[in-house]
């Protein structure tokens, strides 16, 4: 439930992104207009708007935020009287010219995005492979060591170990995987040693080394 509403808010912010970058750009022509003075093209800060988009937001918000434009521009830059319509046909033609660019500028941009995504899951799924590989070297070189090796857990399960380590206490993997490691292998007198030695382990987060005794089965 959580997932979906998280995905629903990110589809939520990525469409009024596009509607607030119509007004953004609508701003930033006033603004340069009142800098500069008249004569400046039409869609000169409406391109890289929907462009930058298109780009982050994706094809929807592209297409969105590309008719918004269109619409907007109709109304408030190219009516004198600030209605829905077109005084001539060279603004026709401009709107008409903007529109499908805008159009093209977010189908390429979604190309991309989707470009983009494919190459992040290939190098995701190579540097898997590659965790996986090493992985599996490592826990060859464990198993076939002749030093005994055993990762015992504070709830006293055992994780991995190897043959060294079931030589070492006489108990087989299977009977390993169903004891209590620290009852099982330490001695009386070696308990509170160790149990000191893991309470700082647990405090300082740090590895720690220490000698003990094991009982064999």
């Amino acid at each position: 439930m959580a997932t979906k509403l998280t995905l629903r808010n990110q589809w939520l912010a990525r469409y009024a992104a596009a509607l607030a970058a119509v007004g953004a750009g609508l701003l930033l022509r006033l603004g340069l207009t009142a800098l500069v003075g008249e004569g400046l093209p039409t869609y000169i800060t409406f391109y890289p708007v929907v462009m930058a988009v298109a780009l982050f937001g994706g094809l929807g918000p592209g297409l969105l935020d590309t008719l918004t434009t269109a619409l907007a521009v109709d109304y408030w830059l190219l009516s004198p009287t600030h209605s829905l319509s077109i005084a001539n046909l060279v603004d026709a033609v401009g709107l008409v010219f903007f529109t499908g660019m805008g159009v093209f500028m977010s189908a390429v941009a979604a190309l991309y995005r989707r470009a983009q995504r494919k190459v992040a899951a290939y190098d995701k799924e190579l540097a898997l492979r590659e965790s996986q590989r090493h992985n599996a070297m490592l826990a060859g070189i464990i198993e076939h060591s002749s030093q005994a090796f055993g990762i015992g857990y504070p709830d006293g399960r055992l994780g991995l170990i190897n043959r060294a380590f079931e030589q070492l206490t006489g108990y087989s993997g299977e009977e390993l995987r169903n004891i209590d490691w620290a009852g099982t292998f330490t001695p009386p007198e070696w308990r509170e040693l160790e149990r000191k030695k893991l309470e700082e382990m647990n405090a300082t987060g740090q590895p720690l080394r220490y000698e003990k005794e094991y009982l064999r089965k």
